[in-house]
């Protein structure tokens, strides 16, 4: 006859092999190595969208200072991480080998929340970044770029785990923004200012594929880091002419190259703040 305590152990062992199947020690991970590198960090943020539907994200991780040359509040750079195990379907990206659009430059995509006012004629915080520091953002390195992806062995349709993952990046982006702007308001000149780079990402731990199109079929890398360059029409009401105004780019990295994009956020930081201290050396109306 098993015993009790038997049958305890082996229960145990189930819910440890679920819990080993889940994305669980990933975020785990991922929130103890943030918090090792001085982020802010909340695990697991809930929040509501416009039609009250209720979403989630995994992890949103926040890397505040400043300068003492710089007299305008807090400088930061603001990650919103969604983690994904898929050991056994790899994640394939195709490349985008021609898009006119990666000819006016990425930079001009980051995304930036600022309690700063911008007078005329300039209208944006990082309006003109292509010609100062933000040129050393990693948006301008030698990353491989795509838009379309697929789950290699998976039935394919749109609620695979990478458009999951996309959706719950754009679902968190525009609560962050939207929560931002919002928070502190207060008639006070005095009150702390506060200016961030926002950075979405995806974490994967499993196999990143870049497949490039050649002449008859496909040659395929294995990557750590990748641009996925998404278009967000369901959480942004942004209705513009322009499709590429609700262009998000997301960063998918493998769970192992964490540690070095984590410096690639610093230097992302510090290209930040070179920027805002260019932009007020130049005038360019910042209050």
């Amino acid at each position: 006859m098993v015993s009790k305590i038997e049958i305890d152990e082996d229960y145990k062992k189930k819910i440890l092999n679920e819990i080993n199947k889940s994305g669980f020690p990933i975020e785990l991970n991922v929130i103890e190595k943030l918090r090792r590198n001085n982020y802010l960090t909340f695990p697991n943020l809930t929040f509501i969208d416009e039609q009250k539907d209720l979403h989630e994200i995994d992890v949103l991780a926040m890397l505040v200072g400043g300068d003492k040359h710089w007299k305008y509040g807090m400088i930061g750079v603001s990650l919103i991480i969604e983690c994904k195990q898929s050991q056994e379907k790899p994640w394939v990206f195709f490349e985008e080998v021609y898009d006119p659009i990666t000819a006016i430059g990425l930079v001009s995509k980051l995304s930036c929340v600022s309690d700063l006012a911008v007078d005329y004629p300039v209208n944006s915080l990082l309006l003109g970044s292509a010609n100062s520091s933000l040129h050393k953002h990693h948006y301008k390195q030698n990353i491989p770029i795509s838009r379309t992806f697929f789950e290699a062995f998976k039935k394919q349709d749109y609620k695979s785990d990478i458009y999951k993952a996309i959706t719950s990046v754009w679902y968190a982006h525009t609560y962050f923004k939207e929560w931002f702007l919002s928070s502190d308001k207060t008639t006070k000149e005095d009150k702390m200012k506060r200016s961030t780079i926002i950075h979405p990402i995806i974490i994967l731990e499993g196999d990143l594929i870049v497949a490039k199109k050649t002449k008859d079929s496909f040659s395929l890398n294995f990557v750590n880091h990748l641009f996925l360059r998404t278009i967000d029409n369901i959480t942004n009401a942004n209705t513009s002419f322009f499709q590429t105004d609700n262009e998000i780019i997301i960063d998918v990295i493998k769970h192992s190259y964490l540690s070095s994009y984590l410096k690639i956020c610093k230097k992302d930081y510090f290209a930040f703040k070179e920027h805002l201290l260019e932009s007020d050396r130049n005038k360019t109306y910042l209050k």
